[in-house]
C-alpha cells in the first residue's frame, strides 16, 4: 500500500499476471501448485479490488488462454503503473516502460546493474521480498503467504 496508494487516484484498474492455471498450459513444474497459486492470486486479487485503497478498483487477474507472454509484456510495458517482484520476466517491460511509474523490488543477484539505471519511470524498491526458496524453506501454506501479501501491500 505505501507505494501505490500515493497513486491511488490515478488508478482504476489492476491486472494481476499469473503464470497459467490450467493443464494444458501451465508449465510441468507449477501443476503441483495451482491451487496453491489460484488461491494466493483470488485473494489477492480481492484485497485489491476492495480493501487495500479508498475507493474500490477492478481488478483482473490474467492468465487464460487468450494471454500469452507478448500480451504480457505490453500490459507491463503501457501500464501506468506496474509493480514487479525479482524476475527476468517482469524486468524487460519494467525498463522499456512506457507508463508513469515501474516499480522493481531490488534484487543484486538478477540485475546487479539496475541502481546504476537513469530511468525517470524506474523507482527501484529496497523492501523483503517473498521467494520460493523462503515458502518451501518455512513450508508455508496459501493461508501464510496471503497474510505476508495483506501486511506488506
Amino acid at each position: 500500500q505505501k507505494f501505490l496508494k500515493p497513486y491511488e487516484d490515478d488508478i482504476d484498474t489492476i491486472g494481476i499476471i499469473t503464470s497459467p492455471w490450467d493443464k494444458e498450459r501451465a508449465r510441468r513444474k507449477d501443476l503441483g501448485h495451482k491451487d496453491t497459486c489460484k488461491t494466493i492470486a483470488e485473494d489477492l486479487a480481492k484485497f485489491l479490488g476492495e480493501e487495500a485503497f479508498d475507493k474500490p478498483k477492478n481488478v483482473t487477474i490474467r492468465n487464460d488462454k487468450g494471454e500469452s507472454v507478448p500480451s504480457s509484456f505490453g500490459r507491463l510495458v503501457h501500464s501506468k503503473y506496474s509493480w514487479c517482484n525479482p524476475s527476468t520476466f517482469c524486468m524487460f517491460p519494467a525498463l522499456a516502460s512506457q507508463g508513469k511509474k515501474a516499480f522493481l523490488v531490488k534484487s543484486d543477484q538478477l540485475y546487479p546493474f539496475a541502481h546504476n539505471l537513469e530511468l525517470e519511470h524506474l523507482e527501484l524498491v529496497d523492501e523483503p521480498f517473498l521467494n520460493m526458496g523462503d515458502i518451501v524453506t518455512n513450508e508455508m501454506d496459501a493461508s501464510e503467504i496471503v497474510a505476508y501479501l495483506r501486511e506488506g501491500i
